[in-house]
């Protein structure tokens, strides 16, 4: 859904430095604002507690339980965000506006029955303090509900106040983490938590009230969307698989020698943590590419491309519409992957000088040489996600899954043979070996998708009939949806 995409690519076209420094500042908060403040947040409060007298043992328990949080809700999310996503799609282009609401709720309910039993489980065993335990829990539950929805912002295209609410909540963290260190007499650990929680809470009250200004509620059947999951279960195998890409080599890391035991199954490697956080920050550049030119290039030709094919349009239009859409794919994809090359590359040699010389999070030689690494490895990541979200543009649901699988299983592989050597300067490679056979797998299969496309396209449509209560039924799959009863029926 290009959605934001093009409002916000109106503000890239106007002319003068601070249009462009205002578009990609609304275009970062718009799609990674969360994930940014989450970031940035691991810094403020270990600085906020330190101003407030907080030991090193404390600023460690602070930042691992934010941590550990952060992985296991954007890991949950992650698994079910396609699905989500591809239900809202449908019910926006068949103008069911009602459901929308009703899928955000299932799913958070969902997520936080399935995602809450397994994380509850793990810090009840874990050896965390009760208070800690509790504090940790609302933390992953309130994370899930705002990457929920900040999946479903995408659909809306008020990034104004996307923008205003995103600023105050990251403001309020920090105004409320002092309040509560300088004003009361609650010990620093509980006091950083909870500005954490006043933060995002307000975070995702001001989101769903936009997403309530936009959609109504009038339809209550809220896990309609889980019949997704059945259609297309390789959305959800997708999501698994690229958290699994993402973030497996930090518990690697934490488990290796050069990980430090804090308490009880919690760990933390900061000499590889720090890094990875701002290595992470390269691939920003290539999320609001996508969406801010790739997608809104690419969206129009795609879409006439095949209304022509649903509407009877002759041959010669449609095979002109399909080399205009190949052109185009062709072209937006080689600018992204330069844009993020260019980036990778300033990231490299600009960030870890200034990291360095500011001696910023305990940089050094060390963590500057994984910095590096891990950049290059987040670069081709983000190059080779973009071919996977082609792949999904056209519904290539299989080959999308075997790559992102390749990239999972290429990152344990890699991380199981460098523990075993015992190096800590290689455990950067970690994503990077996962992120080549992605990237060379998602582009053969996108090469060969798109060289017979019209083929594939009529040959890997579901078989479905209607009934005559206009209920449709998929009998490549003998799932019946739920769809209203005809009139008259």
């Amino acid at each position: 859904m290009a959605g934001i995409g093009f409002e916000l690519n109106k503000i890239f076209q106007r002319k003068g430095v601070i249009s462009c420094i205002g578009a990609y500042t609304a275009a970062a908060v718009v799609f990674t604002g969360p994930l940014l403040m989450g970031a940035g947040m691991l810094y403020m409060v270990r600085l906020l507690s330190a101003l407030g007298g907080a030991l090193r043992y404390e600023q460690d328990v602070i930042v691992v339980i934010i941590t550990y949080a952060l992985i296991s809700s954007l890991i949950v999310s992650n698994i079910f965000a396609a699905t989500a996503s591809r239900h809202t799609a449908d019910m926006l282009y068949r103008d069911m506006q009602d459901r929308v609401m009703p899928s955000l709720h299932g799913n958070a309910a969902v997520q936080l029955v399935m995602g809450g039993a397994v994380y509850g489980l793990f810090l009840m065993f874990s050896g965390i303090e009760a208070l800690y335990g509790i504090l940790g829990f609302i933390l992953f539950c309130e994370l899930t509900i705002v990457w929920i929805l900040l999946n479903y912002m995408s659909t809306v295209k008020d990034y104004v106040r996307i923008i205003i609410v995103f600023s105050i909540g990251s403001a309020i963290n920090i105004i409320s983490g002092l309040a509560l260190i300088y004003l009361t007499n609650a010990e620093i650990v509980t006091c950083m938590l909870l500005s954490v929680y006043i933060g995002y809470g307000f975070i995702i009250i001001g989101y769903y009230y936009i997403l309530r200004s936009y959609f109504p509620e009038s339809d209550n059947k809220y896990f309609r969307y889980v019949e997704q999951i059945y259609l297309n279960p390789e959305l959800a195998i997708i999501g698994f698989s690229v958290s699994v890409g993402l973030f497996s080599h930090f518990i690697f890391v934490w488990l290796s020698p050069y990980g430090v035991h804090l308490f009880g199954l919690f760990y933390s490697a900061p000499l590889y943590d720090i890094p990875a956080l701002f290595a992470f920050i390269s691939v920003l550049i290539t999320t609001i590419t996508f969406s801010t030119t790739t997608e809104v290039n690419f969206y129009p030709v795609y879409k006439r491309y095949f209304d022509l094919l649903n509407a009877n349009g002759s041959l010669q239009t449609i095979e002109l519409a399909e080399r205009e859409m190949l052109t185009t794919l062709k072209r937006e994809y080689i600018y992204l992957a330069l844009k993020q090359f260019v980036a990778t590359i300033l990231v490299i040699t600009v960030g870890s000088t200034i990291f360095g010389e500011a001696g910023l999070a305990g940089f050094n030689s060390t963590t500057s040489g994984i910095f590096r690494v891990l950049c290059v490895g987040y670069g081709i990541y983000a190059s080779a996600y973009s071919i996977i979200l082609f792949l999904l543009y056209f519904t290539d649901y299989r080959d999308a899954m075997i790559s992102t699988a390749l990239f999972a299983a290429g990152t344990l592989f890699t991380m199981i043979y460098i523990v075993r050597t015992g190096n800590f300067m290689f455990f950067g490679f970690g994503v990077t070996g996962g992120a080549i056979p992605m990237y060379a797998s998602a582009a053969f299969f996108l090469c060969r998708y798109t060289h017979k496309l019209l083929y594939r396209v009529f040959s890997k449509q579901p078989v479905l009939t209607v009934d005559k209560h206009g209920v449709i039924y998929n009998k490549m799959k003998g799932l019946w949806r739920d769809e209203e009863p005809a009139q008259g029926a």
